[in-house]
C-alpha cells in the first residue's frame, strides 16, 4: 500500500496551490508557460485517477472487433492496416469503439470541450 496521500491527491493539492499562490504573480511573459503547466497538471492528475483503464478498454474493444490478440500498438496497427484496405469501412462497431474512444480521451485532455457541446457516451 502506499503512503497517503496518493499521486491523485498530491498532484491535485499542486494543482491548487499552483493557481492559487503561484499564477497569479506570473508576469505576463511567462503567462503562457504558467497556465500549460496548471493544464498538465490536471491531465496528468485525470490519467492518475482512470489508471490503466482506458488502455485495456480500447485494447479490449480493438481485440474483440479485429478477432486478434496483442498489445494496444500492435492492434492498432493492424487496425490502421484493415482501414487502409477498406475492411472496415461500414463497420458500426469499429465507429462506436472509435467515438469511445476519442471520447474517453478528450475527457483526460479536456473534459470541459465535452461539457460545452454536451457530448455524451455511446
Amino acid at each position: 500500500m502506499r503512503d497517503q496521500p496518493d499521486g491523485e491527491k498530491l498532484l491535485s493539492a499542486a494543482a491548487r496551490a499552483f493557481r492559487k499562490n503561484i499564477l497569479q504573480e506570473v508576469s505576463k511573459e511567462h503567462r503562457y508557460s504558467a497556465l500549460m503547466i496548471a493544464r498538465i497538471m490536471d491531465i496528468a492528475e485525470r490519467q492518475v485517477a482512470a489508471g490503466d483503464a482506458p488502455e485495456r478498454a480500447e485494447k479490449e474493444g480493438l481485440s474483440e472487433i479485429l478477432g486478434a490478440k496483442g498489445s494496444l500498438e500492435e492492434l492498432n496497427r493492424k487496425l490502421v492496416d484493415k482501414i487502409r484496405t477498406g475492411g472496415f469501412d461500414k463497420d458500426e462497431r469499429l465507429r462506436r469503439h472509435l467515438v469511445e474512444t476519442t471520447r474517453v480521451r478528450v475527457l483526460e485532455s479536456n473534459p470541459k470541450y465535452l461539457e460545452r457541446f454536451k457530448v455524451e457516451g455511446r
